[in-house]
């Protein structure tokens, strides 16, 4: 899901849990050259989760009406070119990552 934090990216060097990446590269509000490409840059234990080149800010949401989208902002609505078709793997492969981890917490 998209979200920003301030994060001190000297913290990502060593964190003291997993961290898992899913990126969406046509993501204009957060650009990955400023997010997540800077944590992955500090974070050499993070694992990429997912990496959608096509996908936009609002591309992990559930689909918005396109003319509310639209009223509201246009970082909600889908990039040209995105599927919502890869969603399915890539929501498997974050519920795979935290049961993994989070069994090993347990």
């Amino acid at each position: 899901m998209p979200i920003a934090a301030p994060i001190d990216m000297g913290s990502m060097a060593h964190p003291t849990g997993a961290v898992g990446l899913v990126e969406a590269r046509q993501d204009h509000w957060l650009a990955p050259r400023f997010h997540i490409d800077r944590v992955r840059e500090a974070c050499t234990s993070c694992a990429t989760l997912a990496d959608l080149p096509t996908a936009g800010h609002g591309s992990f949401f559930s689909p918005w009406p396109v003319s509310l989208a639209e009223r509201l902002t246009p970082l909600l609505v889908d990039p040209p070119g995105f599927s919502r078709a890869e969603l399915p793997a890539v929501y498997a492969a974050i519920t795979a990552f935290f049961t993994r981890n989070l069994v090993k917490g347990s």
